[in-house]
């Protein structure tokens, strides 16, 4: 049973990462079961995301926008059977929008990018294929070949999902909504990557989830909002 269930994860990931032959997979170690955690005495908050760099974590911009010097920032990797982290990373910077601004203003993309201490694996152990690739510009992603990535501490798997705004996607800034039928998914969906136009077996990182929950009246519907990341260029951090 064990082996049938990661043959089934294994199997889940080359979908939307596509095959060996035309895209490696990222490595688990970077996407799976990591969190912002935002510390001020013994109260903590917490909100998930992924690193897209060996030192780059993404997360949503709403628990750091107004973080002050009094709180501790860090990124951990939550235990499977336990609310405890099992790695502590501090965070030394955060930044805001395809700016990669210190500061977040109101028409900016909910989004932040943190900068950690340590990298998230050794660097002999990077390659170009390690982490997620984002898109580069919104024209060229395919928006009706597009999957969430639903993740907790011990599972990580994709769920395709409808964009709603195709065809009004026209501004970079705005946001994307996706629905699927689950609660329960969308509630754990962090992230959204769609297929790239002139080549549907490659899978690229399009937006980040702005933990806005979207109720509408058709409850067998349910929509997630993303903030668009096409044009996010890390290497400068």
């Amino acid at each position: 049973m064990i082996v049938l269930t990661i043959l089934i994860l294994v199997l889940q990931l080359s979908t939307i990462f596509g095959s060996q032959s035309t895209i490696q997979r990222p490595d688990e170690r970077t996407f799976k079961g990591w969190a912002l955690e935002v510390r001020m005495n013994r109260n903590i908050a917490r909100c998930d995301g992924l690193f897209i760099g060996p030192r780059v974590f993404l997360t949503s911009s709403l628990f750091v926008q107004e973080v002050s010097k009094e709180y501790s920032l860090f990124v951990v990797k939550i235990g499977k059977k336990s609310w405890r982290s099992q790695r502590d990373i501090p965070v030394s910077g955060k930044y805001f929008d395809l700016g990669l601004k210190d500061r977040l203003d109101t028409t900016d993309r909910k989004f932040a990018v943190l900068k950690t201490d340590e990298p998230v694996i050794p660097s002999l152990e990077v390659n170009k294929d390690s982490f997620v690739k984002i898109a580069e510009d919104i024209s060229e992603v395919n928006l009706g070949k597009c999957s969430m990535l639903v993740a907790n501490e011990s599972d990580a798997y994709f769920q395709n999902c409808n964009v709603k705004n195709v065809d009004g996607l026209r501004n970079s800034k705005d946001e994307i909504e996706c629905s699927i039928s689950s609660l329960d998914q969308i509630i754990q969906a962090t992230s959204l990557f769609c297929a790239l136009k002139n080549d549907l077996d490659k899978k690229v990182l399009v937006g980040f989830n702005t933990f806005e929950f979207t109720p509408y009246s058709d409850l067998a519907v349910n929509y997630k909002k993303f903030a668009n990341l096409a044009g996010l260029k890390v290497a400068v951090i």
